[in-house]
């Protein structure tokens, strides 16, 4: 028996099924669900790229602020504003280095009030005068502009009388 099984083993090995080439067919992908290639950016190297220094810009000078300066307010001289008015004050102040000082000074006693307002972006204030003000009477007011090469230019100022009262005027009462 052991015969029979080495001569099996040497005989003719059986026939190996012939391939056939049929063709894979494969569906396609509608166009919308088929990805287009997108150029990725190369990976960041080790040199930096050269960029432009930033130049200095230039503070304007203090004549070129003045002239550029808009100022809206409702402190005419001689005005008479009851306790219950309001003080405003509206302002475009050109450079983002200026400060805009108001300063209110009463005309008898010396007493000061004031506010610092930002340059750079339209600004303003709308105060009760009896909020903004100590006590009645006359005062003095100036608006200067500050920039840190130079005070207290731009001068603009007048007067005013706050009184110690409110507004008697109906159409005053009915319009605030």
């Amino acid at each position: 028996m052991l015969l029979i099984v080495l001569l099996a083993a040497c005989g003719a090995a059986p026939a190996a099924p012939t391939p056939t080439a049929t063709p894979v067919v494969r569906p396609t992908l509608p166009p919308t669900w088929t990805l287009t290639p997108t150029p990725t950016r190369a990976p960041p190297s080790a040199t930096p790229t050269p960029t432009s220094s930033p130049s200095a810009t230039s503070t304007p000078d203090s004549a070129a602020i003045c002239a550029e300066l808009w100022l809206q307010t409702n402190l005419e001289d001689g005005r008479l504003l009851a306790w219950d008015d309001f003080v405003t004050l509206f302002a475009q102040i050109p450079s983002t280095d200026a400060v805009l000082r108001l300063l209110f000074v009463h005309g008898v006693t010396g007493e000061r009030r004031g506010a610092d307002l930002p340059g750079g972006d339209m600004t303003g204030l709308q105060i009760p005068v009896s909020v903004l003000l100590p006590q009645p009477g006359r005062y003095n007011w100036t608006l200067t502009l500050s920039t840190t090469l130079e005070q207290d230019f731009c001068l603009r100022g007048g007067w005013f009388v706050a009184a110690g009262r409110e507004s008697t005027r109906a159409e005053e009462r009915e319009i605030r």
